[in-house]
């Protein structure tokens, strides 16, 4: 399995508040590799589904009008 995750910068002002769906994949993010982490160690391959449900659903939010 290959995962390929493209970042880009876009930078709201100081102060101003994180997305919801920003914060989601945040969080999948971390739990992704904390259970990547397990997953490598224990010879099993990561499977990232948490980071695909939350690009899904951030992919949905940011295509709203």
């Amino acid at each position: 399995m290959h995962v390929t995750l493209r970042l880009e910068a876009h930078l709201p002002e100081p102060g101003s508040p994180s997305r919801p769906s920003a914060v989601t994949l945040a969080a999948a993010l971390r739990q992704s590799a904390e259970e990547a982490d397990r997953a490598v160690r224990d010879h099993r391959a990561p499977t990232g589904e948490p980071v695909h449900a939350a690009l899904a659903t951030r992919r949905s939010a940011l295509t709203r009008p």
